[in-house]
């Protein structure tokens, strides 16, 4: 039998809030202008950077059947700037390199209304060609209160007293080793003497002219 309904829905757009591209460095405003004449638009995008604002509401409800009654519901405002290079060329190649931030709220009935706010700095791309689409996401850090700092990959955070410091992921798998010396498998390393016939290893080792 029937016993819970849960309802969710969530809501989301992108506004172009300014570009700017080539044409700005002869004048101010000039990438903005020249984007409203028909046909120029796809011309500049393959130039000129867009920063988007990205406003978001998301909720969930869930209701018992029976005995009818309110069981809990969530709603999470969210908001976000992102700046985009977009190229395009045609319908044979459409490109997105991205770099943004965004923040959001989360509430909760029953109480405590309030549940978390979160932060992030990601950055990203998308390409399409033809049929083929790569596309990657990396979320560099993400803050949530009350639960506190994180960084998404294993990538170390440091708390330094004024902020937080988030080690590249990267440097997870680097340390100081030992250069490879692919010459050592051609016999031991030998200190010899140049003579006129050319190099002498003594003592049967191999001589090693990359040694020289």
């Amino acid at each position: 039998m029937l016993q819970n309904i849960g309802v969710n829905a969530g809501l989301s757009t992108r506004l172009e809030l300014t570009r700017y591209g080539l044409l700005d460095l002869f004048g101010p405003g000039l990438t903005n202008a020249f984007s409203t004449i028909p046909g120029v638009n796809s011309v500049l995008k393959n130039v000129s950077v867009i920063v988007w604002l990205i406003p978001g509401l998301d909720g969930s409800a869930a209701v018992k059947v029976s005995p009818f009654s309110f069981d809990s519901a969530t709603l999470t405002g969210r908001i976000g700037v992102e700046g985009a290079y977009e190229p395009e060329v045609g319908s044979v190649f459409k490109g997105r390199v991205y770099l943004g931030t965004d923040g959001a709220a989360t509430f909760r009935l029953p109480a405590p209304v309030f549940q978390d706010v979160t932060f992030r700095l990601y950055g990203g791309y998308e390409l399409k060609a033809w049929v083929l689409k790569v596309s990657k996401e990396v979320v560099f850090v993400s803050y949530t209160y009350p639960a506190g700092v994180s960084a998404l990959g294993g990538a170390s955070v440091l708390e330094i007293g004024t902020g937080y410091r988030l080690e590249a992921e990267g440097n997870q798998r680097s340390t100081w080793r030992v250069i490879d010396r692919p010459w050592r498998a051609r016999g031991e390393e030998i200190f010899h003497a140049r003579t006129e016939d050319g190099l002498r290893a003594p003592n049967g080792g191999v001589a090693s002219p990359e040694l020289e």
